[in-house]
């Protein structure tokens, strides 16, 4: 088993240009920013809405991904139901963290759910109050239905950008609902990589995948890149 190490991010070591650290024996990752200067990016995106000004995003860059040298197990888990407390800080800066490559314990799977949401359904699934906010997405090599690459992919994106094209849309009612259609009548290529993290689920046949996000601050979606594709495994972690 490989475990994952807490690792120091500072902003002025990131930009498009990834980093490698060593782990455990002969396990290393590479480490890069999903997309530098979000905030800025944010801004031109909603430069002409009115009011677009007072609504500056949290992040100023957006995802973090870790990029294993080679599929390996992760224990990611202080206990059964808690996120290792070394994970949170890099959700508070980075919004949500993508681990590609990496799988987790049998023992931390078998608690899991299975789901996929309509297309472009932005939501999150925890609130502050339940107190399990943190969501862990993975896919499952040993699951036969997660073998293959997935067929759809989740976005992600933060709450400055739900409301601001909630506004756009005529869907914002002065609060944070918990979901919205959104970006139904847009070309989302266009904006993946700009204002939308895609976790595309396409690494190599039996390869395992991670996604974990903070629901109190991003929102995210499925999106049937070619068709709807298999529910992802999901844990609500505190």
């Amino acid at each position: 088993m490989t475990d994952l190490k807490p690792v120091t991010l500072a902003r002025d070591r990131f930009g498009t240009s990834p980093i490698s650290l060593e782990l455990n024996g002969d396990t290393s990752c590479t480490v890069n920013v999903a997309i530098p200067q979000f905030d800025q990016r944010v801004r031109n995106h909603y430069a002409t809405d009115q009011g677009s000004k007072d609504h500056d995003p949290p992040f100023q860059d957006f995802g973090l991904v870790l990029t294993m040298n080679r599929d390996c197990l992760l224990n990611l888990l202080q206990s059964n139901e808690t996120l290792d407390p070394t994970i949170k800080p890099l959700l508070q800066k980075y919004g949500a963290l993508i681990i590609r490559r990496a799988r987790l314990e049998k023992t931390d799977t078998a608690a899991s759910q299975r789901n996929i949401f309509p297309n472009l359904k932005f939501h999150y699934d925890r609130t502050i109050s339940q107190g399990n906010y943190y969501s862990l997405f993975f896919r499952d090599p040993e699951d036969p239905s997660h073998c293959p690459p997935r067929t759809s992919s989740t976005l992600i994106t933060s709450n400055a950008v739900i409301q601001l094209e909630a506004q756009r849309s005529g869907q914002w009612n002065g609060h944070l609902q918990p979901w919205y259609d959104l970006f139904q009548n847009t070309d989302v290529k266009n904006l993946t990589g700009d204002i939308l993290l895609e976790q595309t689920w396409s690494e190599p046949e039996g390869t395992g995948e991670i996604v974990i996000l903070d629901n109190s601050t991003v929102m995210h979606a499925s999106y049937y890149r070619q068709s709807k594709g298999y529910p992802i495994g999901v844990r609500y972690l505190y």
